[in-house]
């Protein structure tokens, strides 16, 4: 499989042998030429990689044969279209690599886990510790920025910075607010929310 692979990628050709095949042959093995699918008889031929073939010449000469060429497969004689069309082809090069160039950098901007915190508030935080689209990702420093936006927003209890392809996701927990304590100095009723009865009490003062 892997043969037949760089095969079609380097480009195959198969050719005709106009004399002597076996002289030929012969020739090709001492310049240690790889053919394959090698025929003889009446209509000799055989196959070689395409950037191989101008080796071939100087056996077919030591031999007095003529070759033929019959069929072109693989990439190169897929694709040499292109050739004739310069614009284009330098329009595809061109096109890679803006692609890999903006695939090295962060677009996209998600936080999940944000409920009173409004979302405009958040952004602006980022924008302060540097997590804004367009950032390489070889300057984003998740750890950095989460001690950061914690700093900033006290409110947050746990963050996440995670990158995936072009685009951080920010989870983010936020705090639970403490809950108004009773001023026990003061006599106050004790209220059940639903109808029971009392079966212990334990009375420590008064």
């Amino acid at each position: 499989m892997l043969v037949q692979i760089l095969r079609w990628i380097q480009g195959a050709v198969k050719f005709r042998i106009h004399g002597s095949a076996e002289r030929f042959f012969n020739q090709c093995a001492r310049q240690g030429i790889v053919l394959w699918n090698m025929k003889s008889g009446e209509e000799p031929s055989a196959w070689i990689m395409a950037p191989r073939y101008k080796k071939l010449l100087s056996c077919a000469a030591r031999s007095h044969c003529r070759l033929h060429v019959e069929h072109r497969r693989g990439l190169p004689f897929r694709t040499a279209w292109l050739k004739k069309r310069k614009g284009l082809t330098l329009g595809v090069v061109l096109f890679m690599v803006i692609l890999m160039g903006l695939s090295r950098h962060v677009w996209s901007i998600q936080t999940i886990g944000n409920e009173e915190i409004p979302a405009a508030r958040l952004e602006e935080v980022y924008r302060k510790v540097g997590l804004v689209p367009g950032i390489s990702k070889k300057a984003l420093e998740p750890q950095a920025m989460q001690r950061a936006i914690m700093q900033e927003l006290p409110e947050i209890s746990w963050i996440s910075v995670n990158t995936k392809g072009c685009s951080v996701s920010v989870e983010i927990a936020e705090a639970v607010g403490k809950p108004e304590m009773e001023n026990q100095e003061t006599p106050c009723n004790v209220k059940a929310s639903f109808s029971g009865q009392i079966l212990r009490i334990e009375v420590y003062e008064g």
